[in-house]
């Protein structure tokens, strides 16, 4: 366990740096406990060291964790953030077998002032699409299939949504997306959703299309599956899926009867 700090400036540069060196050797996690590279947050919050499944999870003990502060200025705490990104760093990016690691562009870890790339924080993600989506943010954190999770995986279809705001920061969207593209048995998106920039019904055009719709619908205050109900036929294959799915799901439970 642990009470939470967040990393002041040169707290962030000495992680950095150690990033940028290989990530080798270990954690420095003095970083977060040194008055020298970390400050208080204002409020007693104490860490635990879970070992996370996935993503989805991920998020969830995080808004848990963070519940007692104020949303709005905790999504812009770049100190606390990246704190959060060394704490769990070993499931971010663990060692192979020889305790080397291949670490991805700091973005991943260290919160970016720089809006391209803020998004594709590991920790925040996590944190920010449980806190606007509830369960539906498994679209964007769970993989296809459940041995593909891992906790520093980005995954497509965030990569391909999270830089577009009004399509992110929409619960009605995503809550049509979700239904769309993700199984309702497993709440995994299926394979091949994310497509190609000209793949028909894949999430990139669905992008495209509700770019397109907003200027003209107000999808914050549309009825669960008016959206649905306006996607061109491109979609059709993934409108139909849902159905065959949760059909499966039933007659699965069904023959599992005694």
């Amino acid at each position: 366990m642990m009470q939470l700090r967040r990393l002041n400036e040169e707290g962030i540069l000495q992680f950095g740096d150690w990033i940028a060196g290989g990530a080798s050797g270990a954690l420095p996690l003095h970083l977060l406990t040194s008055p020298e590279t970390s400050a208080p947050l204002g409020a007693a919050i104490i860490a635990e060291k879970f070992v996370f499944k996935d993503r989805y999870e991920f998020g969830k003990y995080l808004n848990t964790l963070l519940a007692s502060l104020e949303p709005a200025s905790l999504a812009r705490d770049r100190g606390l953030w990246t704190a959060l990104a060394l704490l769990w760093f070993d499931q971010l990016c663990p060692p192979d077998g020889n305790g080397h690691r291949k670490p991805e562009k700091e973005y991943r870890y260290i919160l970016s002032r720089d809006f391209r790339h803020y998004y594709r924080q590991l920790v925040r993600s996590a944190w920010q699409t449980v806190h606007q989506h509830g369960e539906d943010a498994r679209l964007f954190l769970l993989a296809s299939r459940e041995e593909d999770d891992r906790l520093g995986r980005h995954g497509d279809i965030l990569e391909q949504l999270g830089s577009r705001q009004f399509l992110v920061g929409s619960r009605r969207t995503i809550a049509e997306a979700s239904r769309l593209y993700c199984d309702p048995v497993t709440g995994r998106p299926r394979r091949g959703v994310t497509g190609g920039k000209n793949t028909g019904g894949s999430v990139r055009r669905l992008a495209a299309v509700m770019q397109q719709f907003d200027l003209t619908f107000d999808s914050e205050n549309m009825a669960s599956g008016s959206l649905l109900a306006l996607l061109p036929k491109e979609f059709a294959k993934w409108k139909s899926a849902p159905k065959a799915a949760a059909a499966k799901g039933v007659v699965t439970a069904a023959a599992a009867q005694p």
